[in-house]
């Protein structure tokens, strides 16, 4: 799930030095590659995949990353797919990447992080049975909390971008999609998808960190760290500035961020044992959000079609869809 906690999992995961867990390679999602009438990949799929992963800066990198540069883990990766043999299927590239990437930081073991994967699940099964997944959830509050102020930290033009996104229904939706998507995943993959989320790993990092890597088949460690990282503003302090400076205290939700939750989140969130805040007084101020989504929409049009392959008409009949 997006701002669900899985910087801060895959940091703790690679406190095992054998494991190396990084993403978002976004494979099986928003940059698949359409394998041939087979299902195999020849070699212009296998050049395409391998030149967008050059371009690729992999995380975490940095003080708590894998390496010191994220595109190392990308090159490497792609250097991997491009002395495959065609031709290949996708879950035999995507294992060769993990390898690559664990291989290239002097690692044996890979785990991918890509939070959209989780609406694409049917896709990777169907290609990998054996897969295991965890799926990261966060309780709609903290989402959006989250998902509000993720670029407070980031420098311009980046923070504008963010800013200029935001609309409480769409990451409203968004939240919707992932808790659906995973409430189904629990229902018809329950041997293969575990639900975890990143209120119970702090509460008890031993147990729920045991539990994960036992999923995941991951050799066993004893270390049960989970640090605060990336912007997910649960128990932390934040910028009100954006650039580091000024630190306050978690920011508080608006009425009317509560009210869009509550009405399209609710059923979703309670299904999985999540709380959702009360519609309210902010539901009288839900007629006056709906019509700023109209300059929202203008304002953001070519950002979103250019964020999104399928086109920005494919995007909305997904929200829709979600």
């Amino acid at each position: 799930m997006s701002r669900g906690g899985t910087t801060a999992l895959t940091v703790a995961l690679n406190e095992d030095p054998r494991v190396a867990a990084f993403g978002e390679t976004a494979f099986w999602g928003r940059l698949w590659v359409q394998p041939e009438a087979d299902g195999l990949y020849g070699p212009d799929q296998l050049r395409r995949i391998a030149s967008r992963l050059r371009q690729m800066r992999c995380v975490p990198f940095g003080e708590d990353g894998l390496v010191s540069d994220g595109l190392v883990l990308g090159a490497a990766m792609a250097e991997a797919v491009e002395a495959m043999p065609a031709p290949s299927s996708p879950d035999e590239v995507f294992r060769m990447m993990g390898h690559a990437a664990a291989a290239a930081c002097g690692r044996s073991v890979s785990v991918e992080k890509t939070p959209h994967h989780l609406m694409h699940l049917d896709r990777i099964f169907d290609r990998d049975p054996e897969a295991r997944v965890v799926a990261m959830l966060r309780s709609p509050e903290a989402f959006l909390r989250s998902y509000k102020h993720q670029g407070d930290r980031k420098p311009e033009p980046a923070r504008s971008n963010f800013h200029r996104l935001y609309h409480p229904m769409v990451a409203a939706l968004i939240c919707r999609g992932s808790l659906r998507a995973a409430a189904e995943a629990a229902r018809v993959h329950s041997d293969r998808v575990r639900i975890s989320n990143i209120e119970s790993i702090r509460r008890d990092p031993n147990t729920e960190l045991a539990a994960i890597r036992g999923h995941l088949r991951l050799p066993a460690f004893e270390d049960a760290a989970i640090k605060q990282v990336n912007s997910s503003f649960e128990g932390l302090e934040h910028s009100k500035g954006g650039d580091g400076e000024g630190w306050g205290q978690t920011p508080a939700l608006r009425s009317v961020e509560r009210a869009w939750l509550s009405l399209l989140c609710g059923r979703s969130s309670r299904s999985l044992g999540f709380e959702v805040p009360k519609v309210g007084a902010g539901i009288l101020l839900i007629p006056w959000s709906i019509v700023l989504l109209v300059p929202w929409f203008l304002r953001n049009r070519a950002l979103l079609g250019g964020m999104d392959r399928g086109g920005l008409r494919g995007l909305l009949r997904r929200w829709a869809r979600i």
